[in-house]
């Protein structure tokens, strides 16, 4: 696999408030800190530890770095996201506007975005395309279509 696109990896970056608010990969409070989630004090410091982790993983995913305008990018993304957070309204995502986006939290003023901190700590986690093995599930058929069932 030769891996071109420019956007292969992403990095979700979150602060102390979303793991204290717990969720899909966040540690429970009090637990230590799991190996896959990366710590920076600053932005810089996040951005440094990132691309270290990017250098000791380069044997398995080949070399891929962050571009020198990652720092101001993620900090403008912040500054755009956290007004979004103030207003309750997502211009981007359009988080809250479905009724399943509240089903499983409940109503929110804010439709559950809070903003990040602007001085740190930062965390991120790395990630990359997957896919789901369906164990057999669906069988294509030649007209493109899919099959519940297997006929041979």
């Amino acid at each position: 696999m030769k891996s071109e696109y420019s956007n292969y990896y992403q990095f979700m970056v979150f602060d102390d408030a979303a793991i204290a608010k717990g969720g899909m990969m966040m540690p429970p409070a009090g637990a230590d800190m799991p190996a896959y989630i990366i710590k920076g004090d600053t932005l810089e410091a996040l951005a440094t530890a990132i691309d270290e982790r990017l250098a000791s993983l380069e044997d398995r995913i080949s070399r891929f770095r962050l571009d020198s305008t990652w720092v101001d990018q993620t900090r403008a993304t912040i500054e755009r996201f956290n007004g979004f957070a103030a207003s309750g309204v997502d211009l981007d995502f359009h988080r809250g506007e479905q009724p399943i986006d509240n089903h499983f939290h409940g109503p929110s003023d804010n439709n559950h975005m809070a903003p990040l901190t602007t001085s740190g700590p930062y965390y991120a986690i790395i990630l990359a395309p997957g896919t789901l093995d369906t164990k057999g599930g669906p069988s294509p058929m030649r007209s493109a279509a899919s099959s519940t069932s297997r006929t041979r």
